[in-house]
């Protein structure tokens, strides 16, 4: 259910930008906030989307 509503987030998100899905970005924070979860989802459900070939996750990270 998780894994399914993270896919949907990066749908629209890429929709509306206007880029291909596999082309969005996002930092952990942005995730978290988006969705609601926590750290172990945020790292959990991404990995999940990969295995299951749906795409590929990129997480920016400004130090």
């Amino acid at each position: 259910m998780q894994t399914r509503r993270l896919l949907k987030l990066v749908r629209v998100r890429s929709a509306a930008q206007a880029i291909p899905r596999d082309a969005a970005r996002f930092t952990r924070r942005e995730l978290r906030e988006a969705v609601g979860w926590g750290d172990t989802q945020v790292k959990l459900h991404p990995s999940r989307l990969v295995e299951h070939e749906h795409g590929f996750f990129f997480f920016s990270c400004c130090f």
